[in-house]
């Protein structure tokens, strides 16, 4: 954060258009890919911004990309970096799991020069990152016991004691249903833990896995510019630029990891973004005292994220079989036009213009979709206590133990027992409607469509009343609708 401000407040330009990411507002985050050899200049100013900056409270920060000249010039590069410098995590060492692979090359060139000498010139930028690595997942499985219908417990002796599949039935299974077959296959499928720490109950009934999940990633940046001496006095001047993103990469973000749920599995969410910008600008020498800059531009976000359709089956204590991170996408342009006038006269400066932005956010979800299905203690009256209190009963008079003879840890193995039936008791399910009211079938994306309109007009005036004194004074009243 800068001076206290969140950090959606943090406004980001490049050549003078709006690049900031307009719905997740991250800090100091670009839209459009900015490669380091594309640009010319920056400057960051976290206090005292003039009225054409005070569109925010944060830091205000202005990225320039490079320009052609009557001399050619480029450049070519490469970075690689590689596991042999990579150490292994603390977690990973200890359940005997290797470091994760670390593979990213990232390479690119850059060529400027004239395409008519002294009048017009061209800048051209490309760059390339390649991952081939790995993340370090963790996973909550069944123990190899559960798998088989085991139930395995602590007393408050310290003994661990076990209910076969038999005993379960005759317990706490009225209907004599046993062991649910649909269960007891889905179980199968899961991997033999290997870090039992992990699990609720310590290896009981719930283990742990770690791996290392492959992370691939393929992001191509393309930056070009041409610029323009409408004049042979150059006192017209005119650029044009654009800017590309091609990238592709296996969702790893924060909170939505769409890595692959367990080994052998494939990536369960792919993140693409075709993320594309340009800028027309116009800058003139009206008289010798006053100039005028003006621009515009369209930055387009576009962003569309893979992941699992159908139903959400979740079992108490671990993790789902598969991934079900979800589909998501939006496409968010931002149209700007800025006009700026700077006047002179002796210690005096005077600046006036208009920022306009026009930004629409079209975007789908697929997270409210569908109902997840699955068992919480709480949903039932006494759902938990009938269980453990019929298991330490019977335990207590199978091994003749004290009547005060208690259990160690309830919670998972109420999840176990759960598990053990199949039991379903809460349905969660978000009903969706559209604008007019019409009910939105299941399995149906939700929609949305946001409309923003900024204007802001603004008049500094700046004042050098001594060497060693300047004094700025800024009006920036705006409007949205």
């Amino acid at each position: 954060e800068v001076l206290g401000a969140r950090r959606d407040q943090n406004n980001v330009t490049l050549d003078g258009a709006d690049v900031n990411d307009n719905q997740s507002a991250g800090a100091f985050t670009a839209v459009l890919p900015v490669p380091l050899d594309s640009v010319q200049a920056f400057r960051v100013t976290v206090g005292g911004q003039g009225a054409n900056q005070g569109r925010s409270s944060g830091g205000q920060v202005s990225l320039v990309t490079k320009s052609g000249s009557n001399q050619f010039h480029g450049s070519l590069y490469e970075f690689h970096r590689n596991t042999a410098t990579s150490a292994n995590n603390w977690f990973s060492n200890r359940a005997g799991i290797k470091r994760e692979a670390l593979i990213r090359n990232q390479f690119g060139g850059s060529i400027g020069g004239p395409i008519k000498k002294d009048r017009v010139f061209f800048f051209f930028n490309y760059e390339n990152r390649i991952d081939a690595s790995a993340a370090a997942q963790t996973r909550t499985v069944p123990s190899e016991a559960l798998k088989q219908g085991i139930i395995t417990l602590q007393t408050s002796d310290g003994a661990t004691r076990r209910l076969s599949a038999q005993e379960m039935t005759s317990v706490i299974d009225p209907q004599r249903r046993g062991f649910s077959p649909f269960i007891k296959d889905l179980l199968s499928k899961y991997p033999v833990g290997n870090d039992d720490a992990l699990g609720s109950d310590a290896g009981l009934n719930f283990s742990g896995l770690r791996f290392n999940a492959p992370y691939k990633l393929n992001n191509k940046a393309y930056v070009a510019r041409m610029d323009f001496r409408l004049d042979k006095d150059g006192k017209h001047n005119a650029y044009l630029r654009g800017t590309l993103a091609d990238n592709k990469e296996d969702n790893n973000t924060t909170g939505a990891s769409g890595l692959a749920q367990f080994p052998g599995q494939p990536a369960a969410s792919l993140l693409l973004n075709n993320s594309r910008g340009g800028t027309v600008n116009v800058t003139s020498l009206l008289r010798s005292n006053l100039t005028n800059s003006g621009s515009i531009s369209l930055t387009r976000q576009g962003l569309e994220q893979s992941g699992a359709t159908g139903p959400r089956l979740n079992l108490s204590g671990i993790s789902d079989q598969i991934n079900y991170v979800r589909g998501n996408g939006r496409i968010l342009p931002v149209w700007q036009v800025v006009d700026d006038i700077t006047w002179m006269k002796g210690s005096h400066t005077i600046q006036t213009g208009i920022n306009f932005r026009f930004v629409k956010n079209d975007r789908f979800n697929f997270a409210p979709s569908y109902p997840t299905y699955g068992m919480s203690r709480g949903t039932m009256l006494g759902l938990g206590a009938d269980i453990t209190n019929s298991i330490l009963d019977h335990v207590k008079s199978r091994d003749g133990l004290p009547a005060t003879t208690g259990l160690r840890n309830s919670v998972p193995l109420v999840n176990a027992v759960g598990v053990y039936l199949g039991m379903i008791t809460n349905l969660d399910v978000t009903f969706q409607f559209d604008k007019t009211g019409k009910s939105i079938p299941v399995g149906s994306a939700q929609t949305r469509s946001f409309k923003t309109n900024q204007y802001a007009f603004y008049v500094q005036h700046s004042w050098r009343a001594t060497r060693d004194l300047n004094l700025t004074f800024g009006l920036r009243p705006g409007r949205y609708s």
